[in-house]
């Protein structure tokens, strides 16, 4: 059956090519108190030691959750959400590295640092701008000698509402090793500490019909504020002149709705110079390992006769696709969303699969 109640939540384009800096850009800077330095000096240096194979405390469990979505050249712009276990960090702010090793790196990395602790070890210098990391540093004999990671970052951030902190990050596409490790604010006991790494894959989108990563929204709303490199840091889902809060669960109550959006990268054009893509959404209902139709939504059209006269890939413009479908008519249970594009220009498609669940 067709759902005839879905609403499009972006059958326009963006007017802009989504510009994001790498966070080390930034300008404005403040300096750290004795005691910032000093979370910051420890938490780098605990970094390091995972690097180079030591043990990593885990005082604190960690979920990560990221998105990637096309920027200039071949960067890749990741923002993204880090689950923090309720409860378990007593004193904020709590200090936050983040640190980005392409795969493979690691062994030369850590004959390094074990190079660079065997001569005079130069204090770590971290300075800030308004949102979060200006430089990193080790500054001795008026030298600079620290190694240069694809991404660094460095954060101090307050307790979070919802249990929930967003930054980004942006690197080129390839593979990495992430680690991240945070440290509370030192009290009368020892400070509360953990460090997670794992495997982070930064898709190419550059060439080929693509698209972003599916991003499960619970709210989008316009935005026309100006994104500086720090203003990005902080609100990392303000994208393409739409502010996202991306979803807290994939588990969504039938009185709610499932809303998703994407970008289109890299379309074939008509002999007018305008794309001609057809988006399909359809819904799979789970039954253990096996699945069925459930329903789906009419196809969604971006051609001459949908987009605005003014679209110029030329220029940068890109398509922003989505839906929002409500949830009453889906029994509980386990679901698939299937998101099928389509290039009628050139009969190539990409399919996304969303795997989410219907509660009470």
């Amino acid at each position: 059956m067709e759902v005839r109640r879905s609403v499009a939540l972006a059958c326009a384009v963006v007017f802009a090519t989504l510009w994001v800096s790498t966070p080390a850009l930034a300008q404005s800077s403040r300096k750290l108190t004795r005691d910032e330095q000093a979370q910051a000096q420890a938490l780098i240096a605990l970094v390091d030691d995972a690097i180079m194979g030591k043990p990593a405390p885990s005082d604190v469990a960690l979920t990560w959750h990221a998105d990637f979505i096309k920027s200039e050249g071949t960067t890749v712009y990741a923002p993204y959400t880090i689950g923090i276990e309720p409860g378990k960090f007593a004193s904020y702010p709590v200090a936050m590295s983040i640190r980005l090793i392409k795969q493979g790196d690691a062994k030369d990395i850590a004959t390094k640092l074990e190079a660079a602790k065997k001569d005079a070890k130069p204090d770590v210098q971290v300075s800030m701008s308004e949102e979060g990391i200006s430089g990193i540093s080790s500054s001795g004999g008026g030298q600079t000698k620290r190694m240069a990671y694809p991404f660094e970052d460095f954060y101090f951030f307050p307790q979070p509402k919802d249990g929930r902190i967003a930054r980004a990050l942006s690197v080129p596409a390839g593979d990495y090793d992430l680690y991240i490790a945070m440290r509370e604010k030192p009290g009368k006991g020892q400070p509360k500490t953990t460090l997670v790494k794992q495997t982070l894959n930064v898709p190419d989108m550059t060439e080929g019909l693509s698209t972003s990563s599916v991003i499960m929204a619970s709210a989008v709303e316009p935005s026309k504020e100006q994104m500086n490199a720090d203003r990005q840091l902080a609100q990392p889902y303000t994208i393409g002149g739409m502010r996202i809060t991306p979803a807290a669960s994939t588990k969504i109550a039938k009185t709610g709705e499932i809303s998703v959006l994407f970008f289109v990268y890299n379309p074939g054009l008509t002999a007018n110079k305008k794309p001609d893509i057809e988006v399909e959404y359809s819904f799979f209902a789970k039954n253990g390992t096996a699945e069925k139709l459930f329903n789906k939504t009419r196809p969604q059209p971006f051609n001459e006769t949908t987009l605005p006269p003014e679209f110029n890939a030329a220029a940068g413009h890109q398509i922003m696709a989505g839906q929002a479908v409500p949830l009453g008519s889906f029994p509980e249970g386990d679901y698939r969303l299937e998101i099928k594009v389509t290039d009628k220009t050139n009969s190539k498609s990409v399919t996304r699969n969303v795997n989410f669940t219907v509660g009470s």
